[in-house]
């Protein structure tokens, strides 16, 4: 419970009103706020859907007296470290009144962070189940509002105290403290230090593997002698058969050291290709300390203190993995986590190479759960590691096999973390250098198909090593309902961009359960197929249309055109190839929004020249650049038209391939029979350029 408020003052008012109040849920908002129209309902509806919530929490930003929005906070899912932190969850976390009736109400001496504190006490007992996160922005701080707060502030103290007074809670041996960064940058959070007793209570077994380069293993072998209390740490030196003899001597010399437990260890077959999982694996008969952690011989140690900062963490048991901060030499970002999904379903770590100041505090000043961290310095559990069979030598010899533990490691319910409190250097690949092995990406990309990073909000993308808003992701798409769609096509010919819409509206239908209506200039053989789903299908002439000599008779046609529609039956226009450019017009002027897809590799002028008066492109463009989205299956394609590009509507969507049909068709088709078929011989080779070769369309 929290201690006793005082007589009077601010807690004191915030204690009365709680009590007098008649809401189910609860939050605590500064004046300056500003909320979504829809953010009180998205909060509402998740409490309602689960009986069990005890805490939902929104993304923000900040928005000025002219309603324009900056510096979006794109949030992760339930992060028990980062919350103690201070600076997750945010502004708009919402709560059961009475729960925090239960927790005591607000503590009277911690009135500048009276609901810092009250999440700290709600997180004492608080099951990852019993929060969401409503993963829009509904949350607008003032942006004439300072984020930062002068250093005198008594925030500061009193934010380490709540802090301070929940390690005692939980029976953690840390204490709090204000981060350099929160000194230069005058932010209010505070991170954990773990007693430098920790290592008594879990000692740990570094396992460096190494081959010749005896200067980098020299070096962080001597940086580890400066930074690491020898009495509760055993090396383990795994070596990759090294050749150059002055690296062979030293081997030998290293076991011998009277203060040192250390053990070199060589795999059976000197002649095997590299495979870093069993190199690090062949350690495991020589593990006997609760804890284990794998170095690279090219990271050297900077300060004492790092290896307690990892451990500490593991004082807690749902914990399994905690990596480091790792800098490059020029003092850039290496490593901070990382994140998965956003290039291609593949792994990657954000802000590599962009200097510390550069990249947001929450980023890599904070300890926080991550998915996966790299395995240049990962510390993990020698229980845990041992019973999920070490690294995967098999599929991941070289690449994603740190990414690759770290997720079944999360699997087997245990957390994740990064900890900036352990900084070191990594000079990055320096003894093998970098490979590649597509065979290891596919083998990735089969086993955790689609994964989802729960720590890397969809609103951002990776532009580089830099986060970028994504304005693409879809919100709310449940409450949209079944729509009805308007498809436009210049014809229902057995080609490729009508068929392209075929295939959509087919999904659209079938999948989606949305309405059709299509108007196309020209009838043909796909009517029937239309037909077949439900779609009403008109055609309709566009020869007076397209003849127009002038603006006014264009416009009189497209008048025309538009009343032959009714609207109040129309929620999306879907206007297929350049053609279908009037269909966008009609769109925009009757309020409804649209998709304006793009195949032609070509200018407007290419396009239509012979066909559409040049005084009428610039409607051609206009659509293009009015569209809702207009949307292209290449770059190539889109390039053609970027002067278009002004309000930011373009988008690449790449077109897609039926696996499952292929899949059907190669069960019902052996090699042998479709050889016949074709005319080959079975000892031909044969190689097959799927699809059209054309330089204009950049393939």
């Amino acid at each position: 419970p929290a201690p006793a408020p005082e007589a009077g003052g601010f807690t004191a008012a915030l204690n009365a009103a709680l009590q007098a109040s008649a809401g189910e849920l609860l939050a605590l908002l500064p004046g300056h706020a500003r909320l979504s129209a829809d953010a009180l309902l998205e909060i509402a509806e998740r409490f309602a859907a689960d009986t069990a919530l005890e805490l939902v929490y929104t993304d923000e930003d900040r928005m000025d007296e002219a309603g324009r929005r900056r510096d979006p906070v794109f949030k992760p899912e339930w992060s028990p470290a980062f919350a103690l932190s201070g600076l997750f969850p945010g502004q708009l976390a919402v709560l059961r009144r009475t729960r925090a009736v239960a927790l005591g109400g607000f503590a009277g001496s911690l009135d500048q962070v009276p609901w810092y504190d009250l999440l700290l006490r709600l997180g004492d007992s608080l099951a990852p189940a019993q929060v969401a996160h409503v993963p829009l922005v509904c949350y607008h701080a003032d942006a004439g509002v300072p984020a930062e707060l002068a250093l005198a502030a008594p925030a500061y103290e009193q934010a380490r105290r709540a802090l301070a007074a929940a390690a005692a809670r939980r029976g953690w041996a840390a204490a709090p403290f204000l981060p350099e960064a929160g000194h230069h940058r005058r932010l209010c959070f505070h991170q954990l230090r773990w007693s430098g007793d920790v290592l008594a209570q879990l000692p740990v077994t570094i396992v460096i593997p190494t081959r010749d380069r005896l200067h980098l293993l020299q070096e962080c072998i001597e940086l580890l002698e400066e930074t690491v209390d020898w009495r509760h740490v055993r090396l383990v030196i795994v070596d990759d058969h090294s050749r150059d003899a002055d690296a062979v001597r030293y081997l030998g010399r290293i076991q011998q050291r009277p203060d040192l437990r250390c053990t070199v260890v060589r795999l059976a077959d000197p002649h095997a290709p590299f495979n870093y999982s069993r190199l690090v694996n062949a350690a495991l008969p020589h593990l006997d300390t609760p804890l284990v952690l794998h170095l690279n011989n090219d990271v050297n140690a900077l300060a004492p203190g790092w290896l307690e900062a990892m451990a500490g963490w593991f004082t807690q048991a749902d914990v399994g993995v905690v990596g480091a901060k790792l800098v490059f030499p020029d003092r850039t970002l290496n490593h901070t986590g990382i994140v998965i999904g956003p290039h291609g379903g593949l792994a990657d770590t954000p802000f590599a190479r962009i200097e510390a100041a550069k990249a947001p505090v929450a980023w890599h000043e904070a300890a926080r759960e991550v998915s996966a961290v790299t395995g240049a310095c990962l510390l993990t559990r020698t229980s845990l590691y041992r019973q999920l069979g070490g690294f995967d030598e098999q599929d991941f010899g070289v690449a994603y096999n740190d990414v690759d533990y770290c997720l079944r490691v999360r699997s087997a319910g245990q957390r994740v973390l990064y900890t900036p409190q352990a900084k070191l250097m990594h000079w990055g690949s320096a003894t093998r250098g970098v490979t590649f092995d597509e065979s290891e990406h596919i083998a990735w990309l089969d086993r955790y198909p689609g994964y989802r990073d729960p720590y890397f909000s969809p609103h951002w993308r990776l532009d580089g090593a830099r986060l970028r808003c994504c304005s693409d992701v879809s919100a709310r798409v449940g409450r949209a309902g079944r729509l009805r769609l308007l498809l436009l096509t210049h014809n229902l010919n057995l080609e490729g961009a009508p068929l392209f819409l075929l295939e959509y509206a087919t999904w659209m239908a079938r999948d989606a359960g949305f309405t059709l209506e299509v108007l196309a200039a020209q009838d043909g053989p796909l009517r029937s197929a239309y037909e077949a789903l439900g779609a009403r299908l008109t055609v309709i002439p566009l020869g007076p249309l397209f003849a127009a000599r002038d603006a006014a008779a264009f416009d009189r046609e497209l008048a025309a055109l538009g009343e032959r529609i009714d609207w109040s039956g129309v929620d999306l226009v879907v206007g297929n190839t350049l053609l279908s450019f009037w269909g966008i017009l009609l769109a925009r002027a009757a309020g409804r929004p649209s998709l304006f897809y793009i195949h032609e590799s070509t200018s407007v002028f290419r396009c239509f020249e012979g066909s559409l008066n040049l005084a009428l492109h610039p409607r051609v463009h206009a659509a293009l650049g009015g569209a809702t989205r207009t949307l292209f299956l290449c770059k190539a394609t889109r390039a053609y038209h970027a002067d278009d590009n002004l309000r930011g509507n373009f988008r690449t969507v790449p077109s897609w391939i039926r696996l499952d049909g292929i899949e059907h068709f190669r069960t019902r088709h052996s090699k042998a029979d479709m050889r016949r078929k074709h005319g080959f011989r079975d000892d031909e080779v044969i190689v097959a350029n799927i699809g059209t070769v054309c330089e204009r369309k950049g393939q």
